[in-house]
């Protein structure tokens, strides 16, 4: 994660693994602190909460062989900032669901057979 300023997390889909971090929800490190936006405390945690589950689905869609999404909104979106992970939506856009599916039915299929 020390290779870029903005990184959120890391997925290894070859060996199965994520690792996310909150450390860019730090003061100080937005480009538009939270603090300027009047987000009070209730907002903050409510926030902290989003963000986390955006990078966990990010990383989860990347440990599916996900790519990031340049077609519409999408939590594949890639983010430089966090202003940019705030105005992501937390799901996938249409494209993105399909490539999960197809990845997802050749395993669903060889679980039934077992």
């Amino acid at each position: 994660l020390a290779d870029t300023s903005y990184e959120f997390g890391e997925a290894c889909p070859d060996k199965g693994v994520a690792v996310l971090s909150t450390l860019r929800f730090a003061e100080g490190t937005t480009t538009t602190t939270d603090a300027s936006r009047g987000v009070n405390e209730n907002q903050e945690k409510v926030l902290l909460l989003r963000r986390t589950l955006k990078i966990l689905a990010h990383e989860m869609g990347h440990l599916f062989h996900l790519k990031h999404c340049i077609f519409y909104q999408c939590v594949m979106n890639g983010w430089a900032h966090l202003d940019e992970m705030d105005e992501s939506p937390l799901h996938l856009c249409p494209i993105c669901l399909r490539k999960l599916h197809h990845g997802l039915v050749p395993l669903l299929l060889v679980v039934q057979q077992g």
